[in-house]
């Protein structure tokens, strides 16, 4: 806690950025923040099955996989340690349409009752059967859920706000789903569910290294698809052919093969699903990172500049071929910087003596 409280604000919100911790006020909560987030991700294994979720009625994508070393990943990586064990993107209401399955435990018949009762009772169904299709028993055992945070404004768009809500709802209910699961159920979930917001992703991830005059939302879909197509080019990111892909997978090879991503709709989400997986991998490595050079004392602003030039290394190539310019942050970025390697320590940090301590 006191090696954080030496250092200036700003270097904890940029360790708060690289670890995905929300910055918060004062640089106590801050380092509490930091190092309750250091503690969470030592408990975790080294190799995780992780799934992350982006939610949509009929659009509804996951990507499943296994992250191997997860707390040496580097985005340098060739390959990146990864099994893709499922990716989907799932049209729910025509894979459990309402005159199949669902009429089974539909107790209200052919009876003229309300809409609105019927589509609760309906969204409860779908997340019922998702919640089956990903905790399968002869799946992989999941380590972290990983789902899409949902908005529940429209813009002044009556059209769109039906489906908004209901992706909201069914949010919800995933949430209910999960705990009810872990407390009916003989052998209860291990799986931690957090949520991660497409914005604070985007952010993460490709954003906060660009000049702000090419940051909108115009280019935010098209940029997280090339970063997507840029990971395969790299050798970064390998793809199974075998693979459970979209419903018609000939559409992600014509992506592919079209480096026009713009032109391919509805498979945002799907690359989205599998970025959210890479962006925790990023926070937890990084966590990993800090909580080394917390115990051997070692200088925490070269840390931030070592993490953040290795992330950058990988995108160079993109920002150039695109003619994005970094912002004044990242003015004197040169390749080679990587992240540091060591042999990892999880020793959780004793925290409340510390912040008892310091308050």
């Amino acid at each position: 806690m006191n090696r954080l409280l030496q250092h200036k604000a700003e270097t904890l919100n940029q360790l708060s950025v690289l670890c995905g911790v929300p910055i918060r006020s004062t640089k106590v909560e801050k380092a509490r923040s930091l190092l309750h987030t250091i503690n969470f991700y030592l408990r975790l294994p080294p190799t995780l099955d992780l799934v992350a979720i982006d939610i949509g009625i009929k659009n509804f994508s996951y990507c499943k996989i296994t992250a191997f070393d997860v707390a040496t990943f580097s985005p340098t990586s060739l390959p990146l340690k990864v099994s893709f064990n499922s990716w989907k993107t799932i049209n729910l209401t025509e894979k459990y349409p309402p005159n199949g399955d669902f009429d089974k435990f539909n107790r209200y018949g052919s009876f003229d009752y309300n809409d609105l009762l019927h589509d609760k009772y309906y969204l409860s169904y779908l997340n019922y059967r998702v919640f089956q299709e990903l905790f399968t028993p002869n799946q992989h055992h999941l380590n972290v859920v990983l789902i899409e945070t949902q908005r529940t404004k429209s813009n002044n768009n009556k059209v769109t706000l039906p489906n908004i809500l209901g992706n909201y709802h069914f949010e919800n209910l995933f949430y209910a789903q999960m705990l009810r699961t872990t407390l009916e159920s003989k052998q209860p979930l291990e799986s931690l569910l957090l949520p991660m917001n497409s914005n604070k992703m985007t952010s993460f991830t490709i954003n906060r290294f660009l000049d702000k005059v090419h940051i909108n939302s115009a280019n935010s879909k098209k940029l997280r698809l090339r970063f997507f197509i840029h990971l395969v080019n790299k050798g970064i990111l390998q793809l199974d052919s075998s693979l459970s892909l979209p419903t018609d997978s000939r559409k992600l090879l014509a992506f592919y093969n079209s480096r026009e991503p713009i032109k391919i709709k509805k498979l945002d989400d799907l690359f989205d699903s599998f970025l959210y997986n890479f962006n925790f991998m990023y926070n937890y490595s990084n966590s990993v990172c800090l909580h080394h050079y917390l115990q051997k004392e070692k200088d925490l602003d070269e840390l931030v500049h070592l993490l953040n030039y290795d992330q950058l290394t990988n995108l160079h190539d993109l920002f150039t071929n695109e003619n994005y310019s970094l912002n004044s942050s990242f003015a004197d970025f040169h390749e080679g910087v990587s992240r540091p390697t060591f042999d990892i320590d999880r020793t959780l940090w004793e925290l409340e003596p510390l912040v008892n301590d310091i308050e």
